[in-house]
């Protein structure tokens, strides 16, 4: 797994997390658990209300939606940012399509730290804010 350097720049790629500082970043990077997955195993499913965030370290899964594949994603991608912040239901599975390491937040733990951390909560509104307005445009 990677050390913290390598967890902030891992991170720091997460359009959510892109305008947080260096020292927020390793805030955020001291609530990481590495996870790891065998080929085939499911990491999320569709319908379940879990509340983890994923980036991939190493390996890659697939993203089933209607038990149809939709997407590959590999090192350096992430899923669940959605389940950082609400309690719905999963939109799609994702599985291992090999080895798969990842590094995961639990929902609890970052809504902890964004009830403590003003500077945290408010950059990551305006990363939602932009991707809201992104999809609204891309609609039109």
């Amino acid at each position: 797994m990677p050390g913290t350097q390598a967890t902030v720049d891992l991170l720091r790629a997460v359009p959510l997390f892109a305008d947080l500082s260096k020292s927020e970043l390793r805030l955020v990077a001291t609530i990481t658990k590495p996870l790891d997955f065998a080929p085939g195993a499911p990491v999320v499913t569709e319908g379940e209300r879990t509340g983890r965030f994923f980036v991939i370290v190493d390996g890659d899964a697939q993203v089933l939606v209607n038990g149809r594949f939709v997407l590959r994603l590999g090192p350096g991608q992430f899923f669940g940012e959605l389940a950082l912040l609400d309690d719905e239901p999963r939109s799609a599975t994702v599985a291992a399509m090999n080895q798969l390491s990842t590094l995961s937040i639990a929902a609890f733990n970052f809504r902890s730290l964004l009830k403590s951390n003003a500077s945290i909560t408010y950059k990551v509104l305006l990363a939602l804010c932009h991707r809201l307005r992104a999809a609204e445009r891309s609609r039109l």
